[in-house]
């Protein structure tokens, strides 16, 4: 079923990529972007400087991250894309774990059921040491990912420290019939105390 893009949405695409790495991994959410204006570019670029004042300083010096990509719902017709223009790198200077073990992050929303949850799964930031032989983060690492992982949701809601603001939103798929479901604003963001792995982003 096709992903519902409202007018005033948009989904997001953070991508990232290792030196070491042929292939880019990649983070997806909703956000607001009726208080862009049709400044597509604006926000993507923002939408970066957010995440590099929160999780992307935790994310390994060697991964270039961005630039940002956005696909923005339109009232007719197929979403319209849009792609900034900054890259950065990752705030950490030391080995990380490989790209298939990654921190878990869980959206939370005022919407039960599945249809309010979320998820997404940040590589290239939990640094050797900071995972235990069963997959249990520090606790001290844990609480500072998830002080990140606020922040960064946060800073979206409020615009801080960008232009205007860009609230994060869980975006559903088409039922197919009946009320289509309107996006689910993101109430949290919660890390997950174990790792999370996705073979797929290992190296092929």
């Amino acid at each position: 079923m096709a992903l519902i893009i409202p007018v005033g949405f948009a989904q997001v695409t953070i991508p990232f990529l290792h030196t070491g790495s042929p292939r880019e991994a990649v983070i997806t959410f909703g956000v607001s972007s009726s208080a862009w204006g049709g400044d597509y570019q604006g926000m993507c670029d923002a939408i970066l400087t957010v995440w590099m004042g929160s999780l992307g300083n935790e994310q390994d010096s060697e991964v270039t991250i961005g630039p940002v990509r956005a696909s923005i719902g339109q009232d007719g017709g197929d979403p319209i894309s849009a792609e900034g223009t900054a890259t950065d790198n990752g705030g950490r200077g030391q080995a990380t774990l490989p790209s298939n073990v990654a921190l878990l992050v869980k959206k939370a929303s005022n919407v039960g059921g599945r249809r309010g949850r979320g998820r997404f799964y940040v590589p290239w930031i939990i640094a050797d040491g900071e995972a235990g032989d069963v997959g249990n983060i520090d606790g001290t690492a844990l609480a500072a990912f998830n002080v990140d992982a606020a922040n960064f949701r946060n800073d979206l809601a409020l615009g801080t420290g960008i232009d205007s603001e860009a609230p994060m939103y869980i975006l559903h798929d088409s039922s197919g019939s009946g009320t289509e479901p309107a996006p689910s604003q993101v109430t949290a963001l919660v890390v997950d105390p174990l790792v999370a792995t996705q073979r797929r982003r290992l190296r092929g």
